[in-house]
Formats: C-alpha cells, structure tokens, sequence
C-alpha cells in the first residue's frame, strides 16, 4: 500500500486525493469528448465537470456525516471519511442548475453525469487501494487467508459500467444514463459488499448493501417513469 508518497522532506501527498485529482481530470477530458453530443463548448465543459466534482464530493461527505454523526459531534469536520452513495444521491438534485446554466435540459444534464461519474469512482477506487481502505474480508481458501482486492475489482466494473453508458443501446435513449448507472453500480456494490470487510449488522446487511438496495430502486422507477414518458408520447402521436 502507498498511502501517502514524499517528493522531499517537507511534502507529503495522498494518493487518495490525488486520485480524486486524476478523476477530477479524466472526467473533464470525457466530457469534453461528449461535449458536441449535448451542443456546449469546451470551456463550458470543464466549468460543468469541475461543478460536478464538488457536488458529488459533498454528496459523499454529506452521507458520511449522517452516517457517522455521533464522531461527527464530537471530533467535529475532517477531511477523512466519504461515503460514495451520497454523490450517487444528491447528483441529480444538485446538478439541475449547473445544466440549466448551459442550456442542458434536465435529460442532457443527467447523461452527461452519469459517465463522468463512474469514471471517477473507478479512479477514487484506485486510491482507496493505495489508501489500503475498503478492503475485502479475510477469506480461508484451501488452507490459505486471502483477502480479494474488492477495491481494484469495483474499479474494474465502474469503467465497464462507463462504458456500457457510452456505447450500450439501452443507454441510447434520453434520459436513461443516470437511473441506469444507479442500477448497474447499486448491484456492483451489494454484490461487492459480501467480499468486503465491512460489518453486516443491519438485519445482516451492510450500510452499503442497503445504500445499493436504495439506488437500485431509484434506479428502476426512474427508467419505468422514463419508458411510460415515452409511450405517453407515442400514444399521442
């Protein structure tokens, strides 16, 4: 694990934050890409993206503090700690006016996000692996301990999930990105959840299964209200 890498004596830096730091980058440079896609210039692009990092940063931190609000009390704000489902959350809620801003309509808005998100998340992934956080649990297989990397795993499966919102078809259709990432990575991580070390103790789930059990949902009403939008439209035609 590097958690932390030295240039001199004097500075210290985290690979986690500088993760989030490439993420925040890679993410400008994929919304750049798409960014005739939705009619806005490059400078718009980066300013929307960079409104996109903040709001999904707060999300997470945000969840983080509810979650944990007992050493919130008492230690009182850090840094540390990001519970990654509060970007998932608030995303939608938050970035309505930053699209606004750029003439997005809400649909525009969300399949911009979507994207842009799961690549971050497989970057901040990267990090909690330096980090040596978010491990997986220790497992005995013929007679050997072995604790799976769920970290590089989940990285593995975000980029694939940022790639089936770039080129499945499902994902053609405006409007469907954002509730179908909600889907996709709601199932990564409840699934991913059983390998990793963290307690099941909410009916012997974990806060992260429940979390996924949520934007699951979400997810799914989201694409039925999407699909009945849709027929409505026809049916009027």
């Amino acid at each position: 694990m590097l958690p932390v890498f030295h240039i001199n004596e004097e500075i210290e830096i985290s690979t986690y934050w500088l993760m989030f730091a490439v993420g925040v980058v890679a993410m400008c440079a994929l919304a750049c890409g798409s960014r005739k896609r939705y009619g806005v210039k490059i400078w718009q692009a980066v300013i929307y993206t960079l409104l996109l990092a903040v709001c999904g940063l707060a999300g997470t931190k945000i969840l983080y503090i509810l979650e944990n609000w007992q050493d919130f009390l008492k230690n009182g704000f850090t840094l540390g700690g990001l519970s990654f489902f509060g970007a998932v959350y608030l995303i939608p809620l938050l970035m309505w006016l930053p699209g606004r801003l750029f003439s997005l309509n809400y649909e525009q808005s969300m399949d911009l996000c979507a994207p842009c998100v799961a690549l971050i998340l497989a970057c901040m992934r990267i990090g909690c692996f330096l980090n040596g956080c978010c491990g997986g649990r220790e497992i005995l297989v013929s007679g050997r301990t072995i604790q799976p990397p769920t970290q590089l795993i989940e990285m593995v499966w975000d980029l694939a999930i940022m790639l089936f919102l770039l080129y499945g078809k499902p994902a053609k259709r405006q409007g469907s990105r954002y509730p179908l990432f909600m889907l996709c990575y709601g199932t990564v991580r409840f699934l991913l959840e059983f390998l990793r070390d963290t307690e099941k103790d909410w009916l012997y789930l974990s806060h992260g299964q429940w979390f996924s059990i949520v934007a699951i949902i979400m997810g799914l009403i989201w694409l039925f209200h999407i699909t009945g939008s849709e027929d409505e439209k026809e049916i009027a035609l």
